[in-house]
């Protein structure tokens, strides 16, 4: 995936690694690879939305408040126009955030 892969293909496929793990319910591992399928890309980048907030959502799952608070509100920041803004904050204001 790493070589020749476009950025497009290179985060479906990362991402699809990082909720196999989520579904094994291995959550450090799947925060890893939420992570590791988020390198390189950005805001306007497709897909983008969709890989930080289960970045959060799985750092929540593994215990990681601080974390998960951190991860949604840089989606906050660089997703203005999010049509899931509700639900961030939402996340958010259930973390005590």
């Amino acid at each position: 995936v790493a070589q020749g892969a476009t950025r497009t293909l290179k985060a479906l496929s990362l991402g699809g690694v990082a909720y196999t793990w989520e579904a094994e319910r291995n959550y450090p591992k799947a925060v890893e690879a939420f992570k590791t399928a988020l390198t390189g890309i950005g805001p306007k980048d497709f897909y983008y939305e969709e890989l930080l907030l289960g970045l959060g959502r799985t750092q929540e799952l593994a215990g990681q408040k601080a974390e998960a608070i951190a991860t949604y509100r840089r989606a906050l920041s660089e997703l203005t126009q999010s049509r899931r803004a509700e639900e961030i904050r939402a996340r958010l204001a259930a973390l005590g955030a």
